[in-house]
């Protein structure tokens, strides 16, 4: 427990450090969760051109159905994935990043195992992406309802507890694996982009080409695949020999 809050601590302190990135960690939340709602409202107001291929000819009455129901199922759908770019940018570099500094050789000198150095950064990692989600999240259900009044979540409590979790925590360990099985920064951000990249587009084609709709079924259908994904690369990820890694890295 005590190497635990050492690991939390360390973690801390490397994000205290860093102002530009927490202050980018608020803005990119609130921006990404303000975005589509001020989009649509622009979009109503006749002030932006068809911003889809959908769009082209609706007006009136039919534009607004079909905004409320892209506010309604789509975006909340893709909405986590905007955030988990910036997840993976920070979970993926946090133990390839030590790796080439040689700086995990050191922190792994102390009485410090590999799976506890691993679960406190999952930590760490699952409690800053979380709150900056539920920011974001929070952000644009409220800004949605104030611009369209026919708005209303659905099934609000189960996105909140089953989707954007399962989101996170899936970014979270897939990030964490990759910075945990690359030897090299650049090798962690190929890797972890095509990760998040892929499931994105996923979520993107899915919603859209089948007009999935958000209801509860789907939400927890999807929040379980993610935590299972997730969970299969946490427990991967704690299988990582390190001492071979940091061997390959200097052969």
């Amino acid at each position: 427990m005590r190497m635990l809050s050492f690991v939390l601590y360390k973690e801390f302190l490397e994000l205290k450090g860093n102002k530009m990135g927490i202050l980018g960690l608020v803005l990119s939340s609130i921006g990404f969760g303000s975005v589509f709602p001020l989009m649509a409202y622009l979009r109503l107001a006749g002030m932006l051109p068809p911003l889809m291929m959908w769009e082209i000819g609706l007006e009136g009455a039919e534009l607004a159905a079909m905004i409320e129901q892209m506010l309604q199922h789509f975006v909340p759908v893709i909405l986590p994935f905007f955030l988990s770019v910036t997840a993976t940018q920070y979970a993926m570099l946090s133990i390839a990043r030590e790796t080439e500094s040689r700086s995990l050789e050191r922190l792994l000198s102390f009485p410090l195992s590999w799976r506890t150095l691993f679960f406190g950064k999952l930590i760490f990692h699952l409690t800053i992406f979380l709150a900056c989600a539920y920011t974001m999240v929070l952000a644009y259900f409220a800004l949605s309802s104030v611009i369209m009044e026919a708005f209303r979540p659905v099934a609000f409590g189960t996105y909140l507890l089953v989707v954007v979790p399962a989101v996170v925590f899936y970014t979270v360990s897939a990030g964490l694996f990759v910075s945990a099985t690359t030897r090299t920064v650049r090798s962690a951000n190929l890797y972890g982009g095509l990760l998040t990249s892929g499931l994105f587009a996923a979520a993107l084609i899915l919603s859209r080409l089948l007009e999935v709709e958000l209801g509860r079924g789907i939400m927890l259908i999807f929040g379980f695949m993610l935590f299972a994904a997730g969970f299969v690369f946490a427990y991967c990820a704690t299988r990582v020999n390190p001492e071979k890694l940091l061997y390959e890295q200097s052969s």
